[in-house]
């Protein structure tokens, strides 16, 4: 058994993109995207907090510690920036997506005939079956050319639209892939102790004695 594509016309695809609920998406992921930066900072901030304040003397120790802290802030910022790239990428997408919305909804008309054609048919089809066949013929052909034309001309409108939409969501998605893409290795720390070392490492309370 087969079935109609819900979507085969460019006019329904088209349709299907406004009814999007972009806008509501858009308020979900602006706040997610807000709280994350604010724990990223959070983050940092306690990091170096607990740089300043972890009351360690032995400077091998202090040392590690600051190597720890820059290499662990040098990474967070990074996967910090790759989230604002990654954030402008989804933006233009739907902001792509909100304006194909506004064009099919400010231009595309669900009817095919304006109310004073369709006046017009309902008028016209029921004077003609008083004319006779010949006539009823001629006027049904006449409204079912005029609507294989508005349709088409529908069609091709609504084509042209998701062209442009389909590239620039293109555009946004190549921007999106660039982003993962452009994920350098984490960086690690350089320096390595033996706990049971000689020194006064191991009475350090860093070595968790």
């Amino acid at each position: 058994m087969s079935f109609m594509n819900p979507l085969a016309t460019h006019y329904d695809r088209l349709r299907a993109v406004s009814q999007l609920r972009v806008e509501e998406d858009d308020a979900k992921d602006e706040a997610a995207y807000h709280e994350i930066l604010q724990r990223f900072e959070v983050c940092a901030s306690r990091v170096k907090e607990y740089q300043q304040s972890h009351g360690y003397q032995a400077q091998v120790v202090r040392d590690a510690i600051d190597d720890w802290v820059g290499v662990f802030l040098d990474n967070l910022e990074t996967s910090r920036a790759q989230l604002v790239k990654g954030k402008q990428a989804v933006d233009s997408a739907r902001a792509v997506m909100r304006s194909a919305a506004t064009v099919f909804k400010e231009n595309v008309s669900e009817e095919l005939f304006t109310d004073a054609e369709k006046g017009l048919k309902d008028v016209t089809m029921a004077a003609t079956g008083v004319g006779g066949v010949l006539a009823h013929v001629s006027a049904d052909q006449y409204f079912k050319t005029l609507e294989s034309q508005r349709s088409e001309q529908r069609e091709s409108f609504c084509k042209t639209v998701l062209k442009d939409l389909n590239d620039q969501v293109g555009a946004a998605n190549k921007q999106m892939q660039d982003v993962l893409k452009d994920r350098p290795g984490k960086k690690k720390h350089t320096r390595e102790f033996d706990r049971s070392g000689p020194g006064d490492s191991g009475s350090d309370p860093a070595w968790g004695s």
